[in-house]
């Protein structure tokens, strides 16, 4: 034979797919719209004498073009036996099948794939003419060639009235043929970079017995269909026949429907093909759970589905593998999940070259531009495969042009891509992902709930937490000592949400939030309904601030603000800034936060009725309001270091009341009446050396702090304060008496306790005057942490052998301790320097 002369091994493939059909049967129709769907997605195709180059013979071309395929389609029509080159053709084909080399696909197009098996019809007739005219053993080759292809697993378009269009067949049948080329190449893919370990993860979970369904879940453009076609690569062999990858699931349930993904599903899985119409009722629950097969489905967002598909009908050992956006919808199905995770930055590197170079690493006069942008993708595989497409051959200087872009819109590609996950949300939780976006990343999680709740009427806790599962937002530890939830998202995310906002006009007076200093002018309107900025930049690196004036008629102009968060810092009160005005505030505000605000009085005609917090630190305020106000919704008063404070306006009607933060007001000289406040948790004193007393403690107060304030004598109403947590008391404080839970005297000139409160886990000591340790402190059985660094105690009590949650004991300094009691086995740590 003619192939004989063609090594195996020898020949790389040229062609992704070799096309066989009978042309007067389907060329102007199937063949053509096949051919062009093929094009259409990349894939380079074989047909008839398109590729031949000039001079070459064509059976010899032919012969060499199936050589070097990977995939062969046969498009097996009616007269489709009775042309001796098809049957030539076909016989070629099935040569390189049996050698492993070629992948083959026979569709059985308006014909019955057993009429092919058995020569049956018009098949019977076309071999009987052959015989007559051919050398025997040649037929022969063509007979069991021909059965041979109808033994194979493809797809069989019916063409009667109840069957599909050709186009949702031919798109199926691109998919199958992706999947294919996927499992069958033999070289690294350029996408499957840093996959390695996720992909081991993914692997010891499909090979625990008691695991059906593995979730991949992540942000677009994380790459949880690569991380999933590397497994499929991996795994599908352990399952021949029995496999197979469903691409795009939300996209086809959109474009067809739920019930069209549920039939192709489960004519895949009973062997009948792509597509074939049978719902899960008209199943035997026996014959899935004959059926042990592996299945990845892409890109899913509805849990529902998983039910539909009767998963938990297959059979023992069956795995599926389901990627999504949200969390909660492989929740809802018992996947175990695996978090997909951004790449390393070697990684990062790496995969950008594969695009932009071809090769494993920048070129060397590319190599501060590649890091460059390698960082900005922060591992996001998207961004790098489509920047590095982009830049693939380009000169340096459009590499800087499109780094400078990048700053201001990010592109187009990975935009959309990110996009359809902000499309699924409802409208409040679309406008918290821009607040969070615009002003809150990197912030503490309950802090910028709460904030967020003044603006939502309480429905950002709920909103947040489905930003996490949506994968649109994290919440990670990442201050210095891990102890709060932070609000994290990826810097693509980030400028999605920055792009949305940018798209609603040319024009940044007229969109709905402002975050940059340059964008704030006196052309803002009402479209405008929350603004952040911080002015420490701008003052730290001497750039000019807008005037006074200005700001005045901005604010004027607001009318629909909501949200003001605004950091400035001391220097400013030397420029323009020192002299802003405002007359005027939008009535809806209900969070108003102005570090260093230069304002000495808020304006008159600002009604706070809606303000939920207010808190203007290190301000230069005065006095709040000459008058009483209305503020029925505050919650949080903080005027922490407003040191120019006189006077406090009466607070009478904030029934709602739970935190005042008079820190640092060390001008203010007289508290107004508190006994009202019944929501107060928390009274911060601390620095207001002019307080000398509190008039009126309210009673569910938790937190209290007088250091270094002015208060000599505890008011008799702190004995009714039973919800009392933590104290933190002054060095002037010369009596007391009262039950609490956490002590922090600093500088207290206490010498004894009488008695502690059996729920105390954290007693401080350190620095106080005392001399003596309470004996009650044996009854402490939640005592976990003893601190009397640098006091005058001279003894410990036995009794403290008794405590066996005690875990810290810390004795630094204690220079007239000389007698040291046993301590619990259960003791973890004891510093005892200097003592």
């Amino acid at each position: 034979m003619a192939s004989s002369s063609y090594s195996s091994s020898s020949l790389r493939p040229k062609y992704q797919v070799f096309l066989s059909f009978r042309g007067e049967d389907t060329r102007h129709n199937f063949t053509s719209h096949l051919l062009k769907a093929l094009k259409d997605r990349g894939i380079s195709v074989y047909f008839d004498e398109e590729e031949l180059e000039t001079g070459e013979e064509l059976s010899q071309a032919l012969l060499t073009a199936i050589a070097e395929s990977q995939i062969a389609i046969v498009i097996l029509s009616k007269d489709y036996a009775s042309s001796t080159w098809c049957l030539r053709e076909l016989s070629e084909i099935m040569e390189w099948y049996k050698k492993g080399q070629l992948v083959v696909v026979p569709i059985f197009y308006h014909i019955r794939p057993s009429n092919v098996r058995k020569h049956g019809e018009n098949f019977k007739k076309s071999f009987y003419k052959h015989q007559r005219q051919k050398p025997a053993n040649e037929v022969q080759r063509w007979k069991a060639s021909f059965a041979e292809v109808g033994t194979l697993k493809g797809w069989h378009i019916v063409g009667n009235s109840s069957d599909r269009y050709d186009s949702e067949h031919i798109e199926n049948i691109i998919e199958d043929v992706i999947k294919k080329l996927n499992s069958k190449s033999t070289r690294g893919s350029e996408e499957f970079v840093g996959l390695d370990a996720k992909k081991k993860k993914i692997l010891k979970l499909i090979h625990q017995n008691d695991t059906r369904i593995i979730g991949i879940c992540g942000q677009g453009g994380i790459g949880k269909t690569t991380l999933a076609q590397a497994v499929y690569k991996e795994v599908s062999p352990l399952f021949v026949g029995n496999s197979f990858f469903l691409l795009n699931v939300r996209e086809k349930i959109e474009k067809h429907g739920m019930e069209y993904v549920v039939n192709d599903f489960l004519g895949r899985v009973v062997n009948q093909g792509s597509g074939v119409g049978i719902p899960l009722s008209g199943l035997d629950e026996d014959r899935l759970g004959n059926k042990r097969v592996f299945v990845v489905l892409d890109d899913v967002n509805h849990f529902q589905l998983i039910e539909n598909l009767g998963v938990k009908h297959l059979g023992p050992g069956s795995k599926i593998i389901v990627t999504s956006r949200d969390q909660q919808v492989l929740r809802n199905t018992d996947a175990k999940i695996h978090k997909a995770t951004y790449l390393e930055p070697d990684d990062s590197l790496k995969l950008l070259s594969k695009f932009a170079f071809k090769q494993d690493n920048p070129s060397a006069e590319f190599w501060d531009l590649a890091n460059e942008i390698a960082n900005y993708a922060g591992g996001l595989p998207l961004s790098l495969k489509v920047l590095g497409s982009a830049l693939y051959q380009q000169s340096k200087e459009v590499w800087e042009s499109l780094i400078d872009k990048l700053k201001e819109c990010p592109e187009e590609e990975v935009f959309s891509r990110l996009k359809l996950s902000f499309d699924c949300l409802n409208r409040v939780e679309k406008n918290i992902f821009l607040d969070i976006a615009c002003f809150f990343k990197v912030y503490n999680r309950e802090a910028a709930t709460i904030i967020l709740d003044c603006c939502y009427n309480n429905s950002a806790r709920s909103a947040i937490t489905k930003l996490g599962d949506k994968c649109l937002l994290e919440i990670s530890k990442i201050t210095f000592d891990d102890t709060y939830d932070t609000l994290w998202m990826h810097d693509s995310l980030q400028e999605m949400g920055w792009e949305i906002i940018r798209l609603e006009s040319e024009d940044p007076g007229k969109r709905s939030r402002i975050w940059r200093l340059e964008d704030f002018d006196d052309k803002v309107t009402d479209s405008v309904k929350a603004i952040s900025l911080d002015l420490r930049w701008w003052t730290g690196h001497h750039q000019q601030l807008p005037q006074a004036q200005l700001w005045s008629d901005a604010f004027e102009k607001m009318t629909d603000l909501r949200l003001i968060n605004i950091f400035s810092s001391v220097g400013v009160f030397g420029n323009a800034l020192s002299k802003v005005d405002l007359k005027f505030l939008s009535n809806k505000l209900r969070y108003l936060r102005w570090v260093c605000c230069p304002l000495k009085a808020l304006p008159s005609s600002f009604n706070p009725k809606n303000l939920v917090e207010l808190r203007l630190r290190y301000s230069e305020i005065e006095i709040l309001w000459s008058e009483e106000k209305d503020l029925l919704n505050l919650r949080v008063l903080d005027l922490q270091g407003c040191s120019q404070l006189r006077k406090m306006t009466n607070l009478s009607r904030a029934i709602k009341l739970e935190v005042l933060n008079f820190s640092g007001c060390e001008r203010l000289i007289e508290l107004p009446p508190m006994e009202h406040l019944t929501s107060l948790r928390c009274l911060d004193l601390s620095g207001c050396s002019n307080i000398k007393i509190i008039p009126g403690v309210p009673v569910r107060l938790s937190k209290l702090s007088l250091t270094n304030s002015g208060i000599e004598v505890m008011p008799d109403s702190l004995r009714h304060l039973t919800h009392l947590k933590e104290l933190k008391l002054g060095s002037n404080v010369i009596n007391i008496s009262i039950n609490f839970s956490a002590l922090y005297p600093e500088d207290c000139q206490i010498t004894e306790f009488l008695e502690l409160p059996r729920n105390l886990s954290k007693f401080e000591l350190q620095g106080t005057q005392l001399e003596k340790v309470p004996s009650s402190i044996g009854r402490l059985d939640k005592l976990e942490y003893l601190n009397v660094m640098g006091t005058r105690i001279r003894n410990l009590p036995g009794s403290i052998v008794e405590l066996h949650a005690l875990k810290v004991v810390r004795l630094f300094g204690c220079f007239n301790l000389t007698i040291f009691p046993s301590f619990p086995e259960e003791i973890e740590e004891i510093d005892m320097q200097y003592t």
